[in-house]
Parts: C-alpha cells; structure tokens; sequence
C-alpha cells in the first residue's frame, strides 16, 4: 500500500514538472491560451492522481494497518528529494479514505518540512562577482535559461545598471559584492522572472527582474524590482501560481524566505504551485501560532455577509470563511454555485486582484478559542456544516484567505489623499477583472478588500461569472402612459445596467465624483462592452506586478 500511494506521488510529481517544464517553450513562442491552459490542466493534476490511488486501495483493502503503511512510506520517502510534498500525498490520500475522522492521533505525517539553508549550493544559483554592475548583470542573462530568446542583453544589463545605480545610493559609491539569482525562471501568464539579491557592502537587497515577450517575437527586460516590499508583490497571494522548470521546492522556499522573511511559508509553497502542501505548512503555521498566543476567532469586521459567515484569528491575519446552510430569496445562487465559484477563481489567472483561497474538509480548530458569540452565529447559520464535538470545533467545510481590510472600513479610516487613491485602484480593480473576462457581480465596496500595499482585492464570489455571459444594456425609456411601479422593460438573468453603478456602488455624492474622475467609463454600456471585445478577439491583456515607473522601456 506504501509503494501504491508513492506510485501515485511520482505520477502526480511527473505530470506537475511535465506542464511546468513547457513554461519557458510557451513564453518564448506567446502562445498564451495555453499558459492559461497550462495553468488549469496544473492544478488538476494532484487531485486526479490521489483519488485514483485511494479507488486503488479501497478496491485491494477492506481492512488496512495504516500505521505499519506509515512507517513504510516513511522508509520509502527518506532521501526523496520531494519527501515533504510525498508525505503530504500521503495525508491526502489518507484523509480522502477517511472522511470526517479527526486528524488528532490519525496516522499521518505531522512534522515540520526542514528549513532549508538560506545560503544555497551553486547547483541552485547563478552568481556573478564581477565589481562592475552592467557587465555583472550581462554576464548573468547570458547564463539564463533565457539567455537564446534574449534580442539585447547588453542592452538591457545597460538599463537594468542604470536604474538601480540612480534608485540605491550606495551603487554609486561601492562596487558589488555579489549578484545571485535562482536558477529556475519564474513564468506566469505573460511574464517571466529571475529572482534573487545584490549584495554590496554587506548590505543585501531582494533583486527581480522582469521579462517580457515583445510584439516582434523578442524577449527583452521589462522592469527591475529590488527591495522586500516590491517582491513581496510580485508573491501575492492575488496573483495566480508560478511556474519553474526545474528545482527542489524545500529549497526553492528555503531561499525565497531569506529574502522574504514576512512570507508565510505557506504562501511561498503555494505561489509556486505545491497548493497541497501550502495547505500543510498553513496547518502547522496556525497550529504553532494557537500555542504562542491567546486571542480568540472572532467574527470579521464588516458588512455581514448573506452567503458566507466570516470569523478571523487576528494574530495569524486570515480569515475563514464559512458557507451558510440558507441563503436569502434575494440571492439567486446555490451552495454549488458558490462551489464552483470558488473553483474559477482558483484556476482563473487572478490579476492581481482576487484572493487566494484554500479549501479545507473536516478543518478542527479549538473550542476554547472561540468567542460565544462567533460560536453561537456559526451553529445558527452553517449547522449543516459545524457540530462542537468535546473540546473542538468541527467543520465538514471552509475556506482560508488572507486577512484585509474591507474597502467600505478604509474609506471611512483614511486621509484624502488615501481615499483618491484607493477609490482609482478601486476602479482599476473591477477592470483588471474584467480584462481577466470576470464580472464579479456585486461590486458593492464591501466585497473588496485592501492589502498591507494599499492595493484593492476583491473577495466574494458567489456571484462571479465570465464577463462574456453578461449582457450590458441601456435603461430604456419608460413609456408614456405607465405606472412608476410597473416595470415597462423585460430583465434577462444575465442583463446589466452600468447606468445603475453610480448610485448603486456610490450613495455618497463625493466618493462618486471621485471614482468618477478616471473611471466614469463603468457607468456605461460601452466601457463594458469594449472590454469584451477585447476578450472576444482574445487580447490578452497584460497585467503586471509593477508600476509603469518600474519599467526600464516601454518595448511592447
């Protein structure tokens, strides 16, 4: 039974690294539908293979010793250069066998994944020590998997110098000590990246750059990020999962946390596209942090919602999402929709703007920690889903998502300035989404979250659908002679009035006015429908992790 469940690891594991291998080939050609493809068939792979392995062993044993299957795999596994991701295989396995068993005492695997060095063998990196940055820096695109699509890498090493050279004053004055890059390039939707750092006088700074695909078939540098905070934004947790050609994942993580000490590891795992065992580390971080603190879940600040009852352990800042037994005849959705909802976005590239989730079955979580009131809402509402057995909370269901603060809060909170701000990305939000060709449904300000980089993210989608399914219509004229309380037009279930987004989204004469002064094009049909014809002639548009004034050129 062992070797049956590590048979099934190594067929998912093949699979996995066969669709991410194409993601150098898929870039270099602009093949874009089958990036979004590639991304799609991906994270099916690991569920497809572990319910085969468990109607395997459901057919071979009625009756196994899974402690003894335990302690061979485990044999099996201990010098697997993927043996965390193996073990976690085999806890899915074991839980998918056994639904509704608690995970207290069960035979699965529960110790740490290893921290891996943050200083990397040579086999993981590309290192330059040359003390002149330019030629540094050409010398390291020549060594790249890139290095035979690149149509001007002297070029680009000369932009990439200059820029960081005027945006980190100590350049100016001292040489470098090391440029270093993980080996494997980054490729997600139309961009692709090397990460790694510049070392100078002791001083380390997070180093990426970005590379684009141009109209003319090249490849050349995009833009360069250097520093934690503009990293940690290309990692969000809103952006969909990276693809690597090659690369132990422990190690990968292992350095990418050396230069992103605020990043969980589980959203590193995750960003680069070992969700399952994301959710692992997730375990064990909330786990770890139940036992080294003593606030207690609470329901989430904000807008109650009509279909999910959200509660958040502030000291771990997520949130955990809870869908409701009964919905309000208002909603038109079901418990499926919102399910397969939740299955779009994850699969769906996210722009930058929807949240990640992890969905979790049969999740424990201490009774002791939660506040009456959060407890006596959640047996109310999702009684279908939570049942208090002994000293623990038992959900069949939920979702995890990263802590944010709800728009319709920032926008009470904030300055002026703040506000202009956040009410533009607001609107660049629901057009990146649209561009993705998702209409999310309810746009109200409450749906939307703001991120610790002040960027706008939407997070309720129980109402998305593909913005292509939607009909965009004027209001027509009412008739003469009919009554104000009798509808004079036909609505169909899919037809949209933006004429109706500006009080609808807006109560507040202000905040409309200034949403409206960049983005008063949503409050009409032809904002919407030039987007989807956009989509219709398959223009994929390009949404990147960085700012135009990150750029080095614009060579698209």
């Amino acid at each position: 039974m062992a070797a049956l469940i590590l048979e099934g690891f190594e067929a998912f594991l093949h699979e996995f690294r066969d669709v991410s291998d194409g993601a150098r080939d898929r870039f270099a050609s602009g093949d874009w539908e089958a990036v979004q493809a590639a991304a799609e068939r991906r994270i099916q792979v690991y569920v497809t293979n572990r319910e085969q392995v468990c109607r395997f062993i459901q057919e071979a044993w009625q009756e196994a010793d899974w402690r003894a299957a335990r302690s061979e795999f485990k044999g099996l596994i201990a010098s697997h250069d993927y043996a965390p991701q193996a073990a976690t295989f085999y806890n899915g396995v074991y839980r998918a066998i056994h639904p509704g068993h608690s995970t207290a005492g069960a035979p699965m695997f529960y110790d740490v994944d290893p921290v891996t060095e943050t200083e990397p063998d040579e086999s993981l990196t590309l290192r330059q020590q040359d003390t002149h940055l330019a030629r540094a820096v050409e010398n390291l695109l020549l060594e790249t998997e890139l290095s035979e699509f690149l149509s001007s890498p002297a070029d680009d090493a000369g932009l990439i110098a200059k820029r960081l050279e005027s945006e980190i004053p100590l350049l100016r004055s001292h040489p470098i000590s090391l440029l270093e890059t993980l080996k494997p390039v980054f490729y997600r939707n139309k961009g692709a990246y090397l990460i790694g750092r510049l070392v100078v006088e002791g001083h380390i700074f997070p180093l990426a750059i970005a590379f684009v695909r141009c109209s003319d078939g090249s490849i050349r540098t995009h833009a360069v990020l250097w520093g934690e905070n503009k990293l940690s934004i290309v990692f969000s947790f809103t952006r969909s999962y990276f693809m690597l050609r090659s690369g132990n994942p422990s190690r990968i993580v292992g350095y990418l946390q050396s230069l992103l000490p605020a990043k969980h590891r589980w959203e590193l795992y995750t960003s680069i596209g070992f969700y399952k065992h994301g959710k692992t580390e997730f375990v064990r971080g909330y786990q770890a942090q139940l036992k080294c603190s003593d606030d207690s879940f609470h329901i989430a600040e904000g807008i109650k919602g009509q279909v999910m009852t959200v509660f958040t352990l502030d000291s771990y800042q997520t949130v955990f999402k809870v869908i409701k037994d009964r919905f309000p005849a208002t909603k038109s959705v079901s418990r499926q929709d919102v399910l397969a909802a939740y299955r779009l976005v994850k699969s769906h590239d996210r722009v930058g703007r929807m949240a990640d989730t992890q969905e979790f079955i049969n999740f424990e979580l201490p009774r002791d920690r939660f506040e009456p009131d959060l407890l006596e809402e959640l047996q109310k509402v999702a009684s279908g889903t939570v049942a208090v057995n002994g000293d623990m909370v038992h959900f069949a269901h939920l979702y995890t998502e990263r802590l944010m603060v709800p728009l319709n809060i920032y926008v009470r909170q904030c300055s002026d300035f703040q506000l202009q701000q956040v009410l533009t990305d607001y609107g660049y939000a629901i057009k990146d989404l649209a561009a993705a060709n998702i209409f999310p449904g309810d746009m109200l300000l409450k749906n939307f979250g703001v991120t610790r980089h002040g960027r706008v993210v939407f997070y309720d989608y129980d109402e998305i659908c593909y913005l292509t399914e939607v009909n965009f219509r004027d209001i027509p004229k009412e008739e003469s002679g009919s009554h104000a309380a009798e509808a004079w037009f036909d609505v169909g279930e899919y037809d949209v009035f933006p004429q109706e987004f500006a009080t609808f989204l807006f109560p507040d004469d202000r905040l409309r006015g200034m949403f409206s002064q960049h983005h008063a094009d949503l409050f009409t049909c032809e904002g919407w429908q030039r987007i989807q014809k956009m989509i219709e002639d398959q223009i994929l548009s390009d949404v990147f992790p960085y700012s135009a004034r990150d750029r080095l050129a614009e060579i698209l």
